[in-house]
């Protein structure tokens, strides 16, 4: 891939995950996600590169239509990108799974351990705000924050170890940290991959070429690629709301119910973080860029 086409998906990147949330708001609810993808047409790829609306239906739901073309300004030139439509059914989160690791002692809620990450001298579990905090989102609330001092008796199970909720956010990303309540030497040592490394931030140039591993408690060891950078998804909580997940990555992992906060690697032997699985739609596992997790907690992986 040329600079100038590089430079130009990263620019539609952008404006795609950027304005999601007005973009739904103009031509529907009914819109699931998008993405950056070449024009395809009777079927067959044209050269150049268009914005891809996902619909569950072709022609429902649609409030005002989608035009063929939208104006973007891309440095100093306002281009008119093409747009396609294409049926994609709603994002499925993947928490839901008997046996696991990670268990929301009260809601029973259970998921995949993704990290241990620490700040301030405290250490703390990451999975997603759905898994760690489903009573939350079920009241409408899309992010929580418990002081240390409101903190009572733990309510995060992970194998023999208890955790406190702390943190968690379910807009733009999905991610939920519980402090550890027990002293300890800890550390990020995965099944069949061993201890993982720094955070590896993916590009449009690199992301195809890596190898992909996660570690979910219901599929275990699983491997893939990157099939699209910058992905935004809709989430459908009931009939009357929805939320809004951007700069997602779109991947062909393999995943179950129970494998949400599996932790994203990437090759060995720097084993370097990528992510947390998040859920998935199509056939596609979606995963959280790890860095958009340590700066909305302002943490670092152990």
């Amino acid at each position: 891939m040329n600079r100038t086409t590089n430079y130009k998906i990263r620019c539609l990147t952008k404006f795609i995950n950027e304005n999601y949330t007005t973009l739904r708001e103009i031509y529907g609810d009914s819109i699931e996600g998008m993405h950056i993808a070449k024009k395809i047409r009777k079927e067959r790829q044209l050269r150049y590169y268009s914005i891809v609306f996902h619909v569950q239906k072709k022609g429902t739901g649609i409030e005002k239509p989608i035009p063929k073309h939208i104006s973007i300004q891309i440095g100093k030139k306002v281009c008119h990108v093409a747009t396609d439509v294409v049926e994609r059914g709603p994002l499925q989160l993947l928490s839901l799974a008997v046996g696991t690791e990670l268990i929301h002692m009260q809601k029973k809620t259970r998921g995949t351990i993704g990290l241990i990450l620490h700040r301030n001298g405290n250490h703390y579990l990451l999975s997603n705000m759905h898994v760690m905090a489903k009573d939350f989102i079920e009241k409408g609330k899309t992010r929580f924050e418990i002081s240390v001092d409101n903190e009572t008796t733990p309510d995060i199970l992970a194998g023999e170890v208890k955790a406190c909720r702390e943190q968690g956010v379910f807009s733009g990303i999905d991610a939920a940290i519980a402090r550890l309540k027990i002293p300890g030497s800890f550390e990020n040592r995965l099944p069949h991959i061993g201890k993982v490394g720094d955070r590896l931030l993916l590009s449009q140039n690199t992301a195809a070429q890596t190898q992909l591993r996660m570690v979910g408690v219901t599929s275990g060891l699983q491997s893939g690629r990157v099939t699209k950078l910058g992905v935004p998804k809709t989430f459908r909580v009931n009939n009357n709301a929805s939320v809004d997940f951007t700069n997602l990555i779109e991947t062909n992992l393999r995943a179950g119910e129970g494998d949400s906060g599996a932790p994203v690697v990437g090759p060995s032997p720097d084993n370097r973080v990528i992510g947390i699985v998040m859920g998935s739609e199509g056939g596609f596992v979606y995963v959280i860029p790890i860095h958009l997790i340590l700066s909305e907690f302002v943490v670092d992986i152990l």
